[in-house]
């Protein structure tokens, strides 16, 4: 009964020296992880807003694309006609027809 006891406590003290021997290499990799990564990029922010953006991208993938046609549309749109200018909404027929002329090639 007393060797049993013994062994059992040898077991026991065994596994906890493990788990303090593992946790204490994971701490030391964490930290040299950090280490690399404060010595490649002193300014931490553009690292990480490039990593939330991909993650975004991978997570969402039609947003993105949504995104990037509302940019390209935006280089594509018509000037926009100022709301409290009743005459810049209507165009006369002859402006028009200069207009067109002009479009067309001519």
């Amino acid at each position: 009964m007393v060797a049993a006891i013994a062994v059992l406590m040898f077991v026991v003290a065994a596994q906890f020296a493990l788990i303090v021997w593992l946790i204490g290499r994971q701490d030391g990799q964490a930290q040299l992880i950090a280490d690399v990564v404060r010595c490649s990029s002193p300014d931490l922010t553009e690292m990480v807003a490039l990593t939330d953006r991909l993650c975004q991208r991978l997570q969402a993938p039609m947003v993105a694309v949504g995104e990037h046609d509302a940019q390209v549309a935006g280089l594509f749109a018509p000037p926009a006609v100022p709301m409290d200018d009743d005459d810049a909404h209507w165009e006369s027929k002859d402006d028009l027809a200069r207009r067109l002329d002009v479009m067309a090639g001519g």
